[in-house]
């Protein structure tokens, strides 16, 4: 089950990403320590996800070739109220003949989960977007599309089916604001010897150069390193700290370009000095495994992390 070129036999697979809506103005993410839902009833589920204060709706997604990222993605399904309608009915009857074979992602969602996608849609202003690049230009895949390798001289893609492994792009647990723009991303990157990282970006909770930074962060999505780094290069000397902050992961994730641990170091450091906490606690997770050119350090790593709940970003409970 995969996707590839007929001509050159280049296989195509989709991002490993986990995706959520945020609807919260908190600094946290879904993740961290799940065990949690090992002591919980199945049946209790539903209530005990109903009652955090930090709700994470996850997106529901259609499978689709972006043009923009030239490469299968996933996109935003959000179908318009009737159909939400629709799926209601059905859902009440969902054991009944009348739902008999009917297929839709709205069916199988818990009743919170479209409880919740539902008011999104009701608010809903702007139009679905991909979700690694949070623009329109995309065709949902089925087996009549017609897809063409531009490297390969236009021949065709052959649509087999689904595989979602062997992606060299990171792996992720993304937030969308209620618009379908990128919010934040808990981001694990490889460093050497099977050794591992997380990177958190924030650009829901930034107050300027929201657009420099999401498009920063889409390209870090799709394992483009340089394309991130021009996105933000024209600020970069102008003492933004979440700018500057963002240069440092994207030395420190290293996609398509050498890891420079001094560079993390010392675009960090600055941001640090200019209040940005998510920066004290990235600087801090990268001194606990050390990069390439910045060597690990426990006493330091612990400082900083230290320093990063005093300036108000705690990762300590994950939910």
């Amino acid at each position: 089950m995969y996707l590839k070129c007929t001509g050159c036999s280049e296989y195509f697979s989709f991002p490993e990403h986990f995706l959520y809506y945020e609807l919260n103005n908190t600094c946290r993410m879904p993740g961290g320590d799940m065990s949690v839902l090992d002591r919980i009833p199945l049946a209790e589920f539903d209530a005990y996800f109903a009652g955090l204060d930090i709700l994470h709706t996850a997106v529901a997604i259609e499978y689709c070739w972006c043009f923009e990222c030239n490469r299968p993605s996933y996109a935003e399904y959000l179908p318009d109220l009737r159909q939400f309608d629709i799926a209601a009915g059905l859902r009440k009857c969902r054991d009944s003949e009348t739902s008999k074979g009917i297929e839709d992602n709205l069916l199988v969602l818990s009743d919170t989960e479209f409880q919740r996608l539902y008011n999104l849609r009701l608010h809903r202003r702007t139009a679905c977007k991909c979700l690694t690049c949070g623009t329109g230009n995309y065709v949902r895949l089925d087996a009549n599309i017609r897809l063409e390798h531009e490297k390969c001289w236009g021949s065709p893609i052959e649509f087999i089916g689904i595989i979602r492994s062997g992606s060299a792009a990171p792996i992720v647990k993304v937030s969308y604001d209620s618009e379908g723009r990128l919010a934040r991303a808990n981001m694990e990157f490889r460093i050497k010897d099977w050794r591992s990282n997380q990177a958190f970006i924030d650009v829901y909770g930034t107050a300027v150069n929201q657009d420099v930074l999401r498009n920063a962060a889409y390209a870090l999505l799709r394992g483009q390193g340089p394309v991130a780094l021009n996105c933000i290069k024209e600020l970069l000397d102008k003492s933004h700290a979440q700018v500057l902050g963002m240069a440092g992961v994207i030395h420190a994730t290293g996609y398509n370009m050498d890891i420079d641990g001094s560079l993390v170091l010392a675009y960090l450091k600055q941001a640090i000095s200019l209040s940005d906490g998510i920066a004290a606690y990235n600087l801090g997770n990268f001194l606990r495994t050390g990069l390439p050119g910045m060597a690990a350090n426990d006493k330091s790593s612990t400082y900083y992390l230290h320093l990063a709940k005093e300036m108000g970003v705690d990762f300590s409970q994950h939910r």
